[in-house]
């Protein structure tokens, strides 16, 4: 079952100004559910860099949703999102959330060439020019980010594709937010150590054939990833999906196959 879980960094969180409100606390919320297709990405039309996700493009504004829930859009703020794909869901935040100046990044190369085709057709003007990060390496490593610079940071889709290097993944996350910023993690995860439903078991199948160290890492052992990092639980948003007459009414990346670029 796919979540978007948000950790807020401890701390006082008048210093990370008002551009960060706080949510509800922890609680879990039944989204209707969905159907949804493979995740492949292809050129699109006339801009041939700019990769295109269906999934992407299907769970950009319900992703929105959530991280509008702790950005007040009355000040500025600056986001980070790591591993930024096809650019699609980092120009999407920019457009709804115009007082954010959005860092996007990637380790790919063509990930890189497709991010900053879209700033181009979109013309956003608050994404800046993707950075080549590679969130295996220690935090100071990572294209020269301050400590404490951000309010909020996105991953989409990134944990259960990481072969190593998540433990240093919670630290850099845990030194770039500011006290009492956010970072909101979106994905399927096991939950106390269940895997459900039948389509993350089938995706935990496909991913450990492909690299036995990929796979859907369980909330509990992020939790204690993140508590020696001075971050909290704050939040979990359960998805799920099937067919609903036709119609997304929820989302998920349950089922998305591992990325291809």
């Amino acid at each position: 079952m796919p979540c978007c879980v948000t950790w807020g960094s401890v701390g006082n969180e008048a210093q990370a100004g008002p551009s960060v409100r706080r949510a509800s606390p922890v609680r879990q919320e039944q989204k209707s559910r969905q159907h949804h297709s493979s995740g492949s990405l292809k050129p699109c039309g006339q801009w041939q860099k700019m990769l295109v996700s269906p999934m992407a493009e299907r769970n950009k504004e319900l992703i929105l949703e959530v991280l509008a829930d702790y950005v007040d859009n009355t000040s500025q703020a600056f986001g980070l999102e790591l591993a930024s794909g096809t650019g699609q869901h980092v120009v999407h935040f920019a457009q709804a959330l115009p007082n954010v100046t959005w860092q996007p990044s990637e380790i790919s190369p063509s990930a890189h060439e497709s991010i900053s085709a879209y700033i181009r057709a979109t013309k956003v003007q608050n994404v800046k020019k993707p950075l080549a990060i590679d969130v295996s390496q220690p935090w100071d490593q990572w294209a020269g980010l301050s400590q404490g610079c951000c309010n909020v940071i996105v991953i989409i889709n990134l944990l259960h594709f990481l072969a190593q290097g998540l433990e240093v993944l919670f630290q850099g996350v845990g030194q770039l937010l500011k006290p009492g910023g956010v970072c909101l993690i979106y994905g399927p995860f096991a939950i106390n150590g269940i895997i459900s439903p039948e389509c993350n078991v089938e995706l935990e199948e496909k991913l450990q054939e492909r690299n036995p160290a990929w796979g859907l890492r369980d909330v509990e052992e992020l939790r204690q990833l993140a508590t020696p990092n001075a971050l909290r639980l704050e939040r979990m948003v359960r998805f799920s999906v099937v067919w609903e007459t036709g119609r997304f009414q929820g989302f998920g990346l349950s089922c998305r196959e591992p990325r291809s670029y």
